[in-house]
């Protein structure tokens, strides 16, 4: 429900009642109003209480919180979920909620790794070399990998 997402995502961030109401100018009685379940915040509060609660505004609209990882927490649940590849892009696409975004920032990775590689090729770096965002991340899965296999 709407109001317990509010009010579970107010107690995560520490904030007082007050201090939400007066962060996206709303009478304090309002608030108290959505988190009691009384009444709902209006679609143009949405975006407003989201921020300030660090939290979606799909996860108000909907009413659940979700669970993000850090990076480093989410490879090491990938590397003891394993799955076929073909699965794997299915979750992607059930679990992503904006397709084209999720290919615009790949595509705008591609191109940052490519201009890189083209500036690296352009200078004399001796023995330096500079990775791209893929060969980064393969890196940083072995490692984690390696890590969660000696734990």
């Amino acid at each position: 429900m709407i109001h317990d997402v509010l009010k579970e995502a107010r107690t995560r961030k520490g904030l007082k009642q007050e201090e939400v109401a007066s962060l996206i100018k709303v009478a304090k009685q309002t608030y108290l109003k959505w988190e009691n379940g009384a009444t709902e915040p209006k679609a143009s509060q949405v975006a407003a209480l989201a921020k300030v609660l660090g939290i979606t505004p799909n996860e108000i609209c909907v009413g659940k919180l979700t669970k993000r990882y850090s990076l480093e927490d989410f490879i090491y649940e990938m590397m003891k979920h394993p799955v076929r590849s073909e699965l794997e892009t299915l979750k992607y696409w059930e679990h992503i909620p904006d397709h084209e975004a999720y290919f615009a920032d790949l595509n705008a990775i591609k191109k940052e790794d490519k201009d890189i590689l083209q500036d690296n090729q352009s200078k004399d770096w001796g023995q330096t070399k500079i990775v791209t965002s893929e060969e980064a991340m393969h890196m940083m899965t072995r490692e984690v990998a390696e890590q969660f296999h000696d734990k």
